[in-house]
């Protein structure tokens, strides 16, 4: 996706550098370590899940077998920096998904960003 994005400003004629990294155009710093703090793990493709969070205009879906995802989303949300919303919406699809997985360890929580 990267590649075909870089193409692309060539094509465009848009100015760039040749290593572009998500982290680098997206992000700031100081909001990423803040996050790390609050429970992210730091290595890269975290960061990069935590960027495309933070602009998605739906709600994020979290596959976190290991439980960081929901340690970090819990801890943002004690600082007050997000918001859970519970819907009916969430609790239907919660239940489907545990119907079709057969777990009862899922868990969908509705996130509003702020």
């Amino acid at each position: 996706m990267l590649n075909g994005w870089v193409l692309k400003c060539d094509e465009l004629g848009v100015p760039h550098n040749e290593h572009c990294l998500l982290t680098d155009t997206l992000s700031d710093p100081v909001k990423i370590r803040s996050w790390q703090i609050a429970g992210l793990p730091k290595d890269n493709l975290s960061v990069e899940n935590g960027i495309i969070v933070q602009y998605s205009r739906r709600w994020p879906l979290f596959i976190d077998p290991q439980g960081q995802a929901n340690r970090w989303v819990k801890n943002l949300v004690r600082r007050g920096v997000i918001m859970m919303i519970p819907t009916l919406l969430t609790c239907l699809y919660c239940y489907a998904l545990r119907t079709r997985v057969g777990s009862e360890r899922i868990s969908v929580q509705s996130l509003l960003l702020y």
